[in-house]
């Protein structure tokens, strides 16, 4: 039997194959890029084909549902919703599952501020799992451990990109009563290699080394935007919009995203969580009772299992009946991947005929930066409406 698994441009990483092999022959590697891929050691395989199946079972349509109800809400604690990218309803759900001896299984940066799939019942890594992390996690092993814990009967709460939802259901084979999916609706993932550099370059500017990444701080929410980074050094702070800062902008543009995300077959309504969450740009405007001040999720209940969750939760909830077409106009990913543009088939090979710290500095001369310079240099002074106006006219530049 000859193995062959997805090829680069369709392989999205999730793992399952590492997982599924009984002789541990699969190790999930870097590649040039910096995104991990699976690497078969032929002298130990015993070719069973396991990871073949488990491979095209990702895709298989049983696991896909389409949402019976779609919502505008928001975590009524304000200092979870806070410390939350966008209405908080992660915390929401995960607290439940906790107060039922369950476990969260999860996205944290760890020590080395390396993106990793956890599973704990501890409070204080559960909190690392709030807010967006714009990288790939790595997910290796995660769910052989969830699936021994389904074994004991233990209730668990499995939070992912939708690839690594459809990863963990594929692994399984079946879908427990006792495991709960949480799907982001998803942009795409830039490669840990590249935040990995992005860091050390920061670091060189902050001289001092970075021990906490926060993608979407709400510090200063009253001041601008919700794409605000935080870098925490022993000694230091710094903020940075996402406008001044290229690895933020090369992620927002799709510039250096994972190859399987631009033609992702998840990027649709149709659903593999239980429940879906995104950022719901558009609720303040649809919903004007609903006070959007300090972030709103858009929440996808797509199966039973998801029903049951929110009766339980709802008390906790500011939430309003939404719009599924409403919810696509805020949220282009739910029914496409992102484009991929042309200087997809050179930033990786640029970054490294240069090196990171050229590659980054550069971006400070582009147009892109000095109109968005332009924009938030004058926008204190002018009312919104017409910094609007001047948005569209620069752009059209």
């Amino acid at each position: 039997m000859i193995i062959k698994l997805k090829d680069k441009i369709h392989c999205t990483g999730c793992s399952a194959c590492c997982d599924i092999c009984p002789v541990n022959a699969i190790t999930m590697q870097s590649n040039n890029e910096g995104f991990l891929y699976p690497n078969i050691n032929e002298d130990i395989c015993i070719k069973c084909g396991k990871c073949m199946k488990i491979c095209n079972k990702t895709n298989d349509k049983e696991i896909f549902a389409k949402p019976v109800k779609v919502y505008a809400a928001i975590n009524k604690d304000k200092e979870k919703l806070l410390k939350s990218s966008s209405g908080g309803l992660f915390s929401v759900i995960a607290d439940y599952i906790l107060s039922q001896n369950g476990m969260i299984a999860g996205c944290i940066f760890d020590e080395n501020l390396i993106a990793r799939h956890i599973v704990t019942d501890k409070p204080d890594l559960i909190n690392k799992m709030r807010g967006s992390k714009y990288v790939q996690s790595d997910t290796t092993h995660v769910y052989q451990r969830i699936a021994s814990l389904l074994r004991e009967g233990k209730k668990i709460l499995f939070t992912g990109t939708p690839c690594q939802v459809a990863g963990l259901k594929a692994y399984l084979g079946h879908i427990p009563e006792n495991l709960i999916t949480i799907d982001l609706v998803c942009h795409g993932v830039p490669s840990p290699g590249l935040l990995e550099k992005h860091i050390k370059w920061r670091q060189s500017k902050l001289k001092g080394k970075i021990i906490g990444l926060s993608f979407r701080n709400k510090s200063r929410i009253n001041k601008g935007t919700y794409y605000l980074m935080k870098l925490s050094c022993e000694n230091k702070t710094q903020y940075i919009y996402s406008w001044q800062d290229p690895y933020f902008q090369a992620f927002l543009q799709g510039q250096d995203l994972r190859e399987s995300c631009y033609t992702c077959p998840y990027a649709k309504t149709e659903r593999v969580g239980d429940i879906t969450l995104a950022d719901y740009w558009t609720a303040s405007d649809l919903h004007p009772s609903l006070n959007c001040k300090n972030g709103v999720s858009l929440l996808l209940i797509n199966t039973i299992n998801g029903q049951k969750i929110l009766s339980c939760v709802k008390n906790k909830l500011d939430i309003i009946p939404t719009f599924i077409d409403e919810a696509v106009k805020s949220q282009g990913n739910l029914i496409h991947p992102c484009s991929r543009p042309q200087i997809r088939d050179s930033i990786f090979q640029n970054i490294d005929n240069i090196g990171y710290d050229k590659w980054a500095n550069s971006y400070f001369y582009s147009s892109g930066y000095i109109k968005s310079k332009i924009l938030c240099s004058i926008g204190s002074c002018i009312t919104p409406e017409f910094r609007k106006k001047l948005k569209r006219i620069i752009s059209s530049k």
